[in-house]
């Protein structure tokens, strides 16, 4: 480390320190709005894929109509192909 006189700044490890300490608050910051992201983007598919398997579960419960209109063929079993 070395010194300087007068109020000039300490060069050597201090300022490393800093520089690092700043990464790694930027990086913390960034991975904390990434993981914000990430809770909404789980909480988007969450609700989609709900809202599916309701749709899909109205459909089997009317067995022979479909909330689209559409007839129904067979029964609810799986059919050999």
């Amino acid at each position: 480390m070395r010194k300087t006189s007068g109020n000039a700044q300490v060069t050597g490890e201090p300022e490393e320190r800093r520089v690092q300490q700043k990464e790694r608050t930027e990086a913390a910051i960034i991975n904390g709005v990434a993981w914000r992201q990430g809770l909404h983007l789980t909480a988007m598919l969450i609700a989609i894929q709900t809202r599916k398997d309701a749709t899909i579960w109205a459909c089997l419960r009317s067995a022979h109509t479909h909330s689209c209109g559409q007839k129904q063929q067979g029964s609810l079993t799986r059919q050999p192909i």
